[in-house]
């Protein structure tokens, strides 16, 4: 919660990593229970943008961050197709996982995004407010 700027990426994108061991073929289940709450605990740490920044407001890049760590390791089995015809093109395999891996996780920032735009985090009353509730309307006005 503490942490801001390359760092908390850097932690988001090894936390993201470390949930998508969850996957097949690995299957390590427990990763998640260590995982997500380091999501939950940043984004409920997450300060707001102003202006632009609204947009790409740093609740925005957390869940790009742990989105972009989680499907770079659960796409690993994308790799094998490029060892298809001797595997003349293995040099580009990195660089398609990465953008395609950055294109998913924009599906987990705009829902981190969307959670703190309704005022029920960022030290405004998680608790007190289930996530299927709407805001008070003070509160969604804020964003």
């Amino acid at each position: 919660m503490l942490s801001q700027g390359w760092r908390r990426f850097l932690l988001l994108l090894v936390a993201g990593a470390i949930a998508g061991l969850s996957v097949p073929p690995l299957f390590i289940v427990p990763a998640l229970f260590v995982a997500m709450p380091i999501w939950i605990w940043a984004l409920d740490g997450a300060e707001r943008g102003k202006g632009w920044r609204r947009i790409f407001s740093p609740a925005f890049s957390i869940g790009f961050a742990f989105g972009w760590g989680y499907f770079i390791v659960a796409f690993h089995w994308l790799g094998a197709a490029f060892f298809v015809d001797g595997g003349w093109i293995i040099g580009a395999m990195p660089f398609a996982i990465a953008a395609l891996a950055a294109l998913i996780a924009v599906f987990w920032a705009l829902p981190a995004l969307l959670r703190i735009c309704s005022g029920a985090m960022a030290g405004r009353g998680s608790s007190r407010f289930p996530p299927g509730l709407p805001p008070p309307s003070s509160r969604a006005a804020m964003c």
